[in-house]
């Protein structure tokens, strides 16, 4: 019964902790106390600033922020230092591109997930399209190149060398492991592993299951592409298969290493 009402007591204390930040006082969560002090200063805002800004003076007492991508509790220490060490050289470098006005930046927001026409508007992509919806290069050139914030563009940079760095990382660390048909082939034989030695208990599901659906998703895949007005070509689906069949691996391992999951968002 005392074990029973200590975690009836811990719940509530939880419920009533995750909601305070949310309904009561909002600051628990977003304690900017830099824009507090100069709300008006432009470039405080963009600094410091939550919803437009860099955030760099951002603290939280809010749970719920502080694991919004992954929680701390389960992440390993150095994969947080290098998760880190990116944003101290996001913070460094965005704002030298920004006040010295590197690809027009003082005239968009620093930190936005949306393209802008010449104009300082959301790009209309509409006005660059053909009827079937691919680009025509005349309307782009009469109507605006496309404009990227700095966080947005280098986010994308970023992203093009993680994607790289995932490839050779796996293959200058993990090699041996992914070429090893031992291992690769006969994982419940390695004793030492308490995760192996349970799930040897298992039978392991026939391969010929995988190319079943493999097989009819790919027809159905080629089915909707020429049975809908797609302008994306067969050929184009394969390279998409094959990008993402080359990095199931390397993706595979740096999550179950360090829990934090890549994505090819810039593909």
């Amino acid at each position: 019964m005392i074990v029973l009402q200590s975690r009836s007591c811990k719940s509530c204390q939880w419920l009533i902790w995750s909601q305070t930040p949310r309904y009561l006082f909002s600051a628990l969560s977003i304690f900017n106390w830099a824009c507090w002090i100069a709300p008006n200063d432009p470039t405080v805002n963009t600094l410091f600033g939550y919803s437009s800004g860099l955030g760099l003076s951002i603290l939280t007492f809010d749970w719920a922020q502080i694991a919004y991508t992954n929680s701390p509790l389960l992440n390993p220490w150095w994969a947080q230092a290098n998760f880190l060490m990116g944003f101290v050289f996001f913070w460094v470098i965005v704002p030298i591109l920004y006040f010295t006005n590197t690809w027009y930046a003082q005239y968009l927001p620093i930190l936005s997930s949306y393209a802008f026409d010449n104009t300082g508007a959301h790009y209309n992509v509409t006005h660059i399209l053909t009827p079937n919806n691919t680009l025509d290069q005349a309307k782009y050139e009469a109507y605006s190149p496309l404009f990227l914030p700095t966080a947005f563009a280098v986010s994308y940079g970023l992203g093009f060398a993680v994607i790289s760095a995932t490839l050779s990382h796996t293959f200058l660390y993990f090699r041996k492991q992914i070429l090893s048909v031992m291992q690769s082939r006969n994982l419940p034989s390695r004793r030492s592993d308490i995760h192996a030695r349970l799930m040897s208990k298992y039978k392991e599901v026939p391969q010929w299951w995988y190319g079943v659906i493999f097989s009819g998703t790919f027809v159905f895949a080629i089915v909707s592409i020429k049975g809908s007005a797609s302008e994306l070509p067969v050929w184009a689906l394969i390279l998409a298969l094959s990008i993402a069949f080359i990095y199931v691996v390397p993706l595979g391992m740096i999550a179950a290493i360090t829990k934090y999951v890549i994505l090819l968002s810039v593909m």
